[in-house]
């Protein structure tokens, strides 16, 4: 029974509190002119009910700039990670592309380097004619050619 009463009363104050907040203001003028405010309208005078929203207050001018929102740091925070990403990938990609050049290059060079040492090496002229080299000038090329292959290959 005890319970129920202090439910009650705990009930009746919520009401008490609530009532009078969300109560209706009326603003009229009586006969001498002069302007008065209250929650009833009087008998046989016109009275206009007013709205009781508080207005919104605008931010001062000198006001300390606005701190991000957590939601918002976390969203800058996920953006820049994004883009931090992208580049790692980014570069990730153009190192595998020149390793695969710089493989390829080196496969060319070893290509070069057997066919000059099986062969016989030429050069062409002017005319477009091949031109056989000597015994010196081959041995100097296939030099030049191993040269190359161990700057070029790992």
């Amino acid at each position: 029974m005890r319970v129920i009463g202090v439910a009650l009363l705990c009930g009746l104050f919520c009401c008490s509190v609530i009532g009078p907040a969300a109560a209706q203001v009326y603003k009229w003028v009586d006969e001498r002119g002069v302007t008065h405010y209250g929650e009833r309208p009087p008998q046989g005078q016109q009275a206009r009910p007013l709205e009781t929203t508080p207005p919104a207050k605008p931010a001062a001018p000198d006001a300390p700039p606005v701190k991000p929102r957590a939601s918002e740091d976390w969203q800058d925070k996920n953006i820049e990670f994004q883009r931090r990403r992208i580049q790692r990938e980014q570069q990730a990609e153009r190192e595998q592309k020149e390793a695969k050049e710089k493989q390829r290059r080196c496969v060319l060079a070893k290509d070069d380097l057997r066919q000059m040492e099986s062969q016989r090496v030429y050069d062409l002229n002017e005319k477009g004619e091949r031109v056989y080299l000597d015994d010196a000038a081959r041995k100097a090329a296939i030099e030049q050619a191993r040269q190359f292959v161990a700057r070029t290959c790992p």
